[in-house]
């Protein structure tokens, strides 16, 4: 009965009730069934709740943790809490364009400096969330101020990275844990999509093209940041086709090359999709009304998809050249950069 249902997709489907039931698109739905009858069902679940007086569930302070994995996913919780109770953090992610459903789907949170506060007085997290990257001296957090997106291992089974990005416009914007740059966001999709997958330059991005249901992407650690467990992924998946989402400027420009040779060397075909004219990125574009005042949708992604083009060897052609063809109605806000 679930098999019928499942391809028929229609009225009363397990298409729709898990749509329903977790708040996401057909699409979404479609793509979470997938991973299921994989056997990975990737929304890993945090902390566990503990209910206050008032009836709200809230995540739990850090109890005693087994293993630095637990720890994270205890920091994980706590940045989730977070946002939660930070209407300045939330006004940033609004602004961003994006959604409770894709906030939610990969466990963003926020940190506001007060992790310290939290730990067992022993002394003994302190120093396991210093080691992480976590904490530094005196107590003082890494990501203190900033939006946090937890980045699974390749295989899913925990938090080995996380990506950062200040809600105030102060240096540094962006920041990593200073170590490895070894998770990978979304891994299976290049197990799903192998077909056609898309790399995004930044996790931000990656979020922009989730919100408006496209999973078929994996981001990267910047321009430079494609790593060699990303490659092995691709490898392993038998990925056929890559298209390289990254900013249209120098660094993205010049880094999307370097992508490419990487795939041919794999035996990946590269394309290179073009964003419209004075448009940066994959989240500028999304929260930049269209000419008639839409604003963007899977759809017109899909026709930026159709348009990429191959991505030959030899030498690179000029940032200029790859002026794209379709019409926007703004320019970069400093939100954006």
């Amino acid at each position: 009965l679930l098999g019928v249902a499942f391809l028929g997709g229609g009225p009363g489907s397990v298409i729709d009730y898990v749509a329903l039931r977790d708040s996401v698109s057909p699409e979404e739905a479609v793509h979470r069934l997938i991973l299921r009858a994989k056997g990975r069902d990737q929304a890993e679940r945090s902390a566990p709740l503990v209910h206050r007086g008032n009836g709200a569930a809230k995540a739990s302070i850090f109890p005693p943790s087994p293993s630095a994995a637990a720890l994270l996913r205890d920091v994980v919780a706590a940045y989730a809490q977070n946002l939660a109770d930070s209407p300045a953090a939330q006004r940033y992610l609004a602004g961003r364009g994006l959604g409770p459903g894709v906030i939610e789907r990969f466990q963003v949170g926020f940190s506001d400096g007060k992790l310290a506060t939290k730990l067992a007085p022993d002394g003994a997290q302190e120093a396991a969330l210093r080691d992480l990257g976590i904490l530094k001296d005196g107590g003082r957090e890494h990501f203190a101020g900033m939006i946090v997106v937890p980045i699974p291992a390749p295989d899913g089974q925990g938090f080995v990275q996380a990506y950062a990005r200040r809600i105030v416009d102060r240096e540094p914007r962006h920041l990593y844990l200073p170590t490895e740059h070894r998770g990978i966001l979304n891994a299976e999709a290049a197990r799903v999509y192998a077909d056609r997958l898309i790399l995004a330059e930044k996790v931000l991005d990656f979020l922009s093209l989730w919100q408006i249901g496209v999973p078929s992407c994996i981001p990267c650690f910047g321009a430079s940041g494609f790593t060699r467990p990303m490659e092995a992924l691709l490898k392993d998946a038998g990925v056929r086709r890559v298209v390289v989402a990254f900013d249209h400027d120098e660094p993205g420009h010049k880094g999307a090359f370097r992508v490419a040779e990487r795939l041919r060397a794999l035996g990946i075909e590269p394309l290179r999709l073009l964003w419209p004219e004075g448009i940066k990125d994959a989240n500028q574009w999304l929260v930049t009304p269209l000419p008639d005042g839409r604003k963007v949708a899977r759809e017109d992604f899909e026709a930026l998809l159709a348009a990429a083009e191959p991505m030959a060897g030899g030498a690179a052609v000029s940032v200029p050249a790859l002026a794209p063809r379709l019409p926007a109605s703004a320019s970069a806000s400093p939100a954006t950069k």
